[in-house]
């Protein structure tokens, strides 16, 4: 669907019951696997391939999907927001960023639980370069407007992903114990 407000030009947005029904699929999923599959090298592969494939997508749906003729910064958090005369598309917009994320976290944290210290910080620094690096493409190509919303909302999905894992991670643990 592609919907047009006063601040982002055309934003293409999705149905949010949908996305959010396939990233709560996915991430049941992931947490099955988690509890069947982990510290075992099928996991560790489904983890790597699952994460490459959520990052072409993000790439796919925030930078070559989009048509190229409206760009801008808007580099105040929530104002977008506060401004609009349509506040639930713009939430819509804010909770499909998180979304986007939210495997990211979850899938990456999954992969460098073992070696890192702070997974979750590492996951969550990751997302925050990734999301920021999306954010100057699409204002050099001319496909959006670079809003620090995005970059927030993107890091809590990878936030709250890494928190998932790590939640699901000390469970299996004391289950094990």
């Amino acid at each position: 669907m592609i919907e047009s407000n006063d601040y982002a030009g055309i934003v293409y947005h999705f149905d949010p019951g949908l996305l959010t029904a396939a990233v709560l699929l996915l991430m049941l999923l992931l947490v099955l696997a988690t509890a069947f599959l982990s510290g075992k090298k099928a996991w560790r592969g489904l983890c790597l391939g699952t994460l490459i494939v959520a990052i072409a997508l993000i790439i796919y749906l925030t930078l070559v999907l989009r048509e190229k003729y409206y760009r801008g910064i808007l580099p105040i958090p929530f104002k977008r927001l506060a401004d609009s005369p349509q506040p639930a598309a713009v939430l819509s917009e804010m909770l499909e960023n998180l979304l986007m994320f939210l495997p990211v976290g979850f899938l990456l944290s999954a992969l460098i639980a073992d070696k890192k210290r702070r997974p979750i910080a590492v996951t969550v620094a990751f997302s925050l370069g990734f999301s920021l690096a999306i954010e100057i493409l699409q204002y050099v190509f001319s496909t959006g407007y670079a809003q620090a919303d995005d970059l927030l909302m993107n890091a809590m999905g990878a936030f709250l992903g890494a928190l998932s894992y790590s939640c699901g991670r000390r469970i299996r643990e004391k289950r094990s114990a």
